[in-house]
């Protein structure tokens, strides 16, 4: 019976030995890792346009105002043909009721449309025709898909030729020989300036003078963030 206590003892003592031994090597391994995070950015200058305008009416019956609105969007499409090298969209359609004294005396409602193109100059003008009959809600810029990844493939690899150097810093600061990635994500972001957005009156809609523009740039970001081992 002694000797069965014994030997379970024994047996209990390795085990622990063992574990022990594997978790002291865990943290051997931990102590040699570090995570770090580098980042690459651009100014990059924006080439398309983007601008909402709003067709805004009011009236007492509602169904005689559904039709002005209707036909002003399709003279506000007639004349975005003009230009195909903008893109046009309509957007939401609102009606809501003007009330006094508890009473519906009309009709406001609003219907949105959307252009952008890559040719500035042709928005421009196609802007300053439809202000005479819509109403200019915001007018910004950003960057094409083809300009914004191609700025973003630039800025990955002198992100990744930053983090490759900031790791062999860390080793040599350390002594190590040499050191492994032991895993490494890369992001990317861009921010777009838009730099105007306005609310017309109705006289200022009246008004074909195109807006003042300029383009600005956005601000293209790429972060590589990773783990290393020295070794």
């Amino acid at each position: 019976m002694r000797v069965s206590v014994f030997c379970l003892q024994m047996v209990l003592v390795l085990t622990l030995t063992a574990f022990s031994g594997v978790v002291a090597a865990g943290d051997e391994s931990s102590l040699n890792r570090f995570d770090f995070q580098v980042k690459e950015a651009l100014e990059v200058e924006n080439d398309r346009m983007i601008a909402v305008l709003r067709v805004e009416e009011e009236h007492q019956d509602a169904a005689r105002l559904a039709e002005i609105v209707n036909q002003t969007m399709a003279w506000t499409l007639s004349e975005a043909e003009r230009s195909p090298e903008v893109e046009a969209a309509t957007g939401s359609y609102r009606v809501r009721a003007v009330m006094k004294d508890d009473l519906v005396v009309k009709w406001r409602a609003y219907q949105f449309l959307v252009l952008n193109s890559a040719d500035t100059a042709a928005l421009t003008r196609l802007l300053g025709r439809l202000q005479n009959r819509l109403r200019v809600s915001s007018v910004g810029f950003e960057l094409t898909p083809q300009r914004r990844k191609a700025a973003e493939d630039k800025l990955i690899d002198s992100a990744l030729d930053a983090f490759k150097a900031r790791a062999r810093l860390i080793a040599d600061n350390f002594g190590a020989g040499d050191y492994r990635i032991i895993k490494a994500s890369i992001n990317t972001s861009a921010r777009d300036v838009r730099p105007m957005a306005m609310l017309q009156s109705r006289e200022a809609s009246a008004v074909m003078t195109p807006p003042a523009v300029r383009e600005g740039s956005s601000k293209v970001e790429v972060r590589v963030s990773g783990t290393i081992e020295l070794r």
